[in-house]
């Protein structure tokens, strides 16, 4: 679990490096960048950042539990460090569905606000398109988050019951 954590904030710190890393190399090869742009990419990859590290959790953790939960259930015996892990998957699990929906939802939100008062036809269709596949993919997610916080109690419930047969 920890090794999950670490994983998503090497990614998040590598998009935040490559946000600052970008508008210096075109400075270099354009001889000059406004300012602006050093804020549009670094945050423009944060966001990019948060996103990767919040989609992929929820595939990932529901495979693996999907994938362990029958032989977990199979050996009768859930160990305590299991039971503390789950504990912790389903909090990070909450974490993430924040992100999966908090972070677009500001990106928009960012695109909104700086956005010029003269809107052409392309950019309003660039944030239809990204409206809707920003929420048809947190519908997913957060089908997903559902289905993992189901199977989690399930592990949990099947923990504590197996404990209580020892005693």
């Amino acid at each position: 679990m920890r090794k999950h954590i670490s994983d998503c904030l090497l990614g998040i710190t590598e998009w935040l490096i490559a946000g600052m890393m970008y508008p210096i190399a075109l400075n270099v090869l354009a001889e000059g960048l406004a300012t602006k742009w050093y804020f549009h990419f670094v945050g423009s990859l944060l966001i990019c950042g948060l996103v990767a590290a919040a989609y992929p959790f929820f595939m990932t953790a529901t495979l693996t539990i999907k994938s362990f939960l029958p032989s977990l259930l199979q050996s009768d015996r859930l160990r305590a460090a299991d039971v503390a892990q789950l504990h912790r998957l389903s909090e990070q699990s909450t974490w993430s569905l924040y992100l999966a929906g908090g972070v677009p939802a500001v990106g928009m939100m960012i695109l909104l606000m700086t956005q010029q008062q003269t809107t052409t036809e392309n950019s309003s269709f660039a944030l239809t398109a990204l409206s809707i596949v920003g929420a048809v993919g947190f519908a997913l997610i957060l089908s997903l988050s559902k289905s993992l916080q189901s199977d989690i109690e399930a592990l949990l419930e099947a923990a504590r019951l197996v404990g209580q047969d020892e005693d």
